[in-house]
């Protein structure tokens, strides 16, 4: 978080949140791994984490790995159609 960001955020919450991308990759990855597939987001977010840690190799990855997926809801037309857009940007 920006210094800023985190002055307004200690004003509003007493406390900045202190979790990293590498915190937060680390856990969506548990969690892939106690259910593969479970919930499509949780891949999507894992891509993003590693998008964010400019680890491009990782996230194309797990992209091309969604956008290769079968929707079964709402929800998962709309990661799917995140995730190819951010395929797109990368390419």
């Amino acid at each position: 978080l920006s210094g800023l960001t985190r002055s307004v955020a200690a004003a509003v919450l007493a406390a900045p949140p202190e979790a990293s991308y590498h915190d937060a990759l680390r856990s969506f990855l548990a969690a892939e791994n106690v259910q593969p597939g479970f919930w499509l987001k949780n891949q999507l977010n894992i891509a993003k984490c590693y998008l964010r840690l400019a680890d491009n190799h990782n996230a194309a990855a797990w992209l091309d790995r969604l956008v290769n997926t079968s929707p079964e809801s709402a929800e998962d037309k709309e990661v799917l159609a995140e995730a190819a857009a951010l395929l797109r940007k990368m390419r």
